[in-house]
């Protein structure tokens, strides 16, 4: 199933054109992985022992545009941004349509790195943006048989505490 990605961060106004996610960055793309190493230690029952989680940068794949210089300053200065939200709509949904079926919140942003790419034969350029977080929060909205949201299923990680929120 295709979908539309955007990207809100506090103090950076972005250019999409979808009239829910006004102000908001559109996004190409988006990567994020989470691993929990095992310890090779076995607990009494014989089962293996998880370690420290390690949440790997969140990538976000964008056009170039007017954030572009903003994301970079804000590498550049180290800035921590109180908040960041990543959504996922269902592709061509807009306005009242447009129902995030998955929301990421994060709190104490950084921009770790900002990566302009272009290439010969691209349409457009294009740049990933790479970022760090204290927490996350991770929404999904179900869907009912009619289409409408049916609930939601939330969780979320304190990475300073290592624990749920």
């Amino acid at each position: 199933m295709a979908f539309d990605a955007y990207f809100k961060l506090d103090g950076v106004e972005g250019q999409a054109e979808d009239s829910k996610h006004e102000k908001w960055i559109q996004l190409l793309s988006y990567n994020h992985s989470i691993a929990n190493e095992t310890t090779g230690m076995h607990s009494s029952g014989g089962a293996h022992m998880g370690g420290r989680v390690q949440h790997n940068d969140i990538v976000l794949a964008k056009q170039i545009d007017g954030t572009s210089p903003m994301l970079m300053l804000a590498c550049c200065q180290g800035k921590s941004h109180p908040t960041a939200t990543i959504e996922l709509v269902r592709a061509g949904a807009s306005g009242n349509d447009a129902i995030p079926y998955q929301k990421i919140e994060l709190t104490d942003v950084v921009i770790k790195s900002v990566s302009p790419v272009g290439a010969d034969g691209s349409a457009f350029p294009t740049e990933t943006v790479a970022l760090t977080y204290a927490t996350i929060k991770w929404t999904v909205t179900k869907t009912g048989k009619d289409g409408k949201p049916a609930g939601e299923i939330v969780s979320g990680w304190d990475l300073k505490k290592n624990t749920k929120l």
